[in-house]
């Protein structure tokens, strides 16, 4: 007699757990398939283990916050919104606290702490786990899901299944695409999965010589097609690039355009809080006044000591020079890389590197008032693998637990 349950849920990571155990409080019998040997083990290594797990924004400024189109997750972050799932924690005796930029963090500072919470869910639930397993195949007649098949042979069946699987990002935790395999089985259209909320590998050996250093506050610009984004934020120079909140965020975007047959860049804006005709007017105040001052020690009252003095050789302008001697074109020169300083990009850091997969399932194929699939009756989609990416901050675990709950709040009875 093979196994039978009303829900199969394929992926254990916060998606699949939520789904699991929104599912199970409806009294709906749960199977929840992991392949690795326990659950959650990429949410173990978010915010490198502290699990910033949501956000204080509201549903708009959420919804801003995911490509290609955060519009389409309203009905998720309505049903179970960044409130509803700090309470969620609260409830259990994980109370949570927030960062300066509005990031909400477990006041254990653990992801441990949370995944715990979740397990003991899936306990008290009686939910069935099936450890180091994988899902093959899905079974479907006439357009309606009615079960799956292992990778030992294996069939169970079930009413409802839910892919939760993630998308590729940080392979070493078991995430692979195998989501993408099943939707295709299916008829689903899948987007080429690229690595987002990465770091940069810039040209050129600047990035080595200032590795370690960061600047709190700048904005990153690029463009490409005749479209331009910025973002601003905190960025880390690395041996070969640089990282960085502003960087991560601005990988969404530009992911998409590698690899490249031509030289693309970025731009560095190293003192946002000025327009270049004020800096003009505050460094010809400078030297006219203070002519005796190396440059490198005027230009570090915007930026370190350190960057000064490859930002001035790059621009072919000695450190040491006094001020007195800098002349109206180097001044302009000074002046304009400040607030517009290239860099070309060679590469975007590896999946091994990835926090999460740009691209997935394309949206017009699943209902996202409920997540399921519009082409296969009882196939549902939750988490990284719908395609819907975020930037950090929280937003992408938000996304996670809430159309893991979605799924299984909406999952009816047939």
């Amino acid at each position: 007699m093979k196994l039978q349950y009303q829900v199969i849920i394929v992926g254990g990571g916060p998606a699949g757990m939520m789904a699991a155990i929104r599912a199970a409080e409806r009294n709906f019998s749960v199977l929840l398939i992991e392949k690795n040997d326990q659950l959650g083990r990429k949410l173990l290594i978010t915010g490198h283990g502290k699990c910033n797990f949501t956000h204080t924004g509201d549903l708009n400024y959420f919804l801003s916050q995911y490509v290609p189109n955060g519009k389409v997750l309203r009905e998720a972050l309505t049903t179970f919104s960044n409130d509803d799932l700090i309470q969620y924690f609260k409830k259990s005796d994980i109370p949570s606290y927030t960062d300066e930029g509005g990031r909400f963090f477990p006041k254990t500072d653990s992801a441990q702490s949370l995944l715990d919470v979740l397990r003991r869910a899936i306990q008290k639930l009686k939910i069935k786990v099936l450890f180091s397993t994988q899902v093959i195949e899905l079974m479907v007649k006439n357009q309606k899901i009615y079960g799956v098949r292992l990778n030992e042979g294996t069939e169970i069946l079930g009413d409802h299944v839910v892919i939760s699987t993630g998308g590729r990002s940080y392979p070493a935790t078991g995430s692979s695409g195998d989501g993408y395999h099943l939707a295709r089985s299916m008829g689903h259209t899948v987007s080429d999965a690229k690595p987002a909320l990465v770091s940069f590998k810039l040209l050129g050996n600047i990035p080595a010589l200032l590795e370690g250093i960061s600047l709190p506050d700048i904005v990153l610009k690029f463009r490409m097609d005749k479209k331009f984004w910025q973002e601003r934020g905190a960025i880390i120079f690395t041996a070969k690039g640089i990282s960085g909140p502003a960087v991560l965020n601005l990988s969404l975007v530009t992911t998409d355009y590698f690899p490249s047959a031509n030289p693309i860049f970025l731009h560095m804006d190293l003192v946002p809080n000025s327009t270049e005709e004020l800096l003009n007017v505050e460094l010809t105040n400078i030297f006219l006044t203070h002519g005796k001052a190396q440059i490198k020690t005027v230009l570090a009252e915007y930026v370190p000591m350190r960057l000064c003095e490859e930002f001035l050789r790059s621009l072919n302008i000695d450190p040491l020079q006094k001020t007195a001697q800098v002349t109206k074109k180097q001044k302009f020169l000074i002046v304009e890389k400040l607030k517009d300083w290239p860099f070309q990009i060679l590469a975007m850091g590896p999946w091994t590197n990835a926090m999460i997969t740009k691209g997935g399932i394309f949206e017009k194929e699943i209902d996202f008032r409920t997540g399921q699939s519009k082409l296969v009756n009882g196939l549902y989609f939750a988490g990284e693998v719908i395609g819907v990416c975020g930037k950090t901050g929280g937003f992408n675990l938000q996304m996670a637990f809430s159309t893991g709950y979605l799924v299984g709040e909406k999952i009816v009875s047939f």
